[in-house]
């Protein structure tokens, strides 16, 4: 029998628990009923739910895909993507991940679909649905520098000793520096790189976002309202930290990053989510990845890591960029364009130029 897809319901704490079982089942993260409520006031969710489920003869959800809407901004418009993440089956839903993702590909008003760090034996279902690796040069790049290579050594020796996940649970969360729990927004750098606090209106970071979205090529959006939204993640065990590089008094160059910590045995990894500047002052991003690596050593973080690479961020990189540990290997960032809403001026080939 096919198992019905429908909308999930983020305000229902029994409709919670069973997907967190989902999660729990495979050692992801479990979301909690407070980040739940939290997703679902993201600013460019709109009347899109934050998931699908699939669920049985019960109506009880055996399979999960979560959906992340974006706003993107730039040369006057203002468009929706959306991400989707944490794909999930039980083993009594197996066969409804496919509609799952179709569903997600399908759905209403965005310019583009997109997932994040998909497995090599997930491409041909991707690559079915119409969603293609991407950045066309960059997609099978992600790029690591050490910053403790005694502390990398010894999570791939715990995670070989552990292949077992029973082993796992026992030997517990290792790998935590006593030193990440300090102040991370007084951790500067010399040369005008400087910690951000102030994302409101009127601030330096408000002139800067306002700045870049002028600019013909497409950005995610940085407006207070989001930003005061991503900082306020219930579940979040670490706060984001931004360092911004400034000319004078204005803002020219930013990078935000966030600690994450994979499972009990991953080390500690300081992963850059965002990093942008304005045309003209891409030499400043060496300054500012050197900023974030010295953050790291200080705070005993073992590596810092940028996920996903474009090729304009390759090339602003430099020589940080030829030092780096190249991992992945794969497509891992898959992409489908669509049509642009109604009403836009923009059309898919239009962005793809953009972005």
């Amino acid at each position: 029998m096919t198992t019905p897809i429908r909308p999930f319901r983020p305000h229902d704490p029994d409709e919670v628990a069973l997907v967190a079982g989902l999660h729990a089942g495979v050692g992801w993260p479990v979301r909690t009923f407070a980040g739940w409520r939290w997703l679902a006031a993201n600013p460019a969710a709109g009347e899109a739910p934050v998931a699908w489920v699939a669920v049985d003869g019960d109506d009880r959800p055996v399979g999960v895909l979560g959906n992340l809407r974006l706003r993107c901004v730039g040369a006057g418009q203002a468009l929706t993507g959306a991400t989707g993440y944490s794909v999930v089956t039980a083993e009594h839903g197996r066969g409804s991940g496919t509609r799952l993702v179709r569903t997600f590909v399908q759905q209403d008003e965005v310019f583009a679909v997109w997932t994040f760090n998909a497995n090599p034996a997930g491409a041909p279902l991707y690559g079915r649905l119409g969603m293609a690796p991407w950045p066309g040069t960059t997609h099978a790049l992600k790029l690591a520098w050490i910053v403790d290579p005694v502390a990398c050594a010894m999570g791939r020796a715990l995670r070989l000793a552990a292949h077992d996940r029973r082993v796992s649970d026992l030997l517990g969360e290792r790998l935590v520096s006593r030193r990440l729990d300090g102040d991370w927004h007084a951790v500067g750098a010399d040369g005008g790189v400087e910690a951000l606090v102030d994302f409101g209106p009127g601030s330096a970071w408000d002139a800067y976002r306002l700045r870049l979205a002028r600019e013909m090529r497409l950005r995610p959006d940085r407006s207070p309202e989001v930003m005061a939204w991503r900082d306020a993640d219930p579940q979040a065990t670490w706060p984001a930290v931004t360092l911004g590089r400034f000319e004078g008094r204005e803002l020219v160059a930013h990078a935000r990053a966030r600690l994450a910590k994979g499972n009990s045995l991953e080390v500690t990894a300081l992963e850059i989510l965002d990093l942008d500047w304005v045309e003209g002052h891409d030499r400043h991003v060496p300054e500012l990845v050197a900023a974030l690596f010295d953050m790291a050593r200080s705070r005993g973080v073992a590596k810092l890591r940028l996920q996903v690479v474009s090729g304009r961020v390759l090339a602003a990189l430099g020589s940080w960029g030829e030092r780096a540990r190249r991992e992945g290997g794969w497509g891992h960032c898959k992409l489908r364009w669509t049509d642009a809403p109604p009403g836009s001026a923009v059309g898919p080939h239009a962005v793809r130029r953009r972005l």
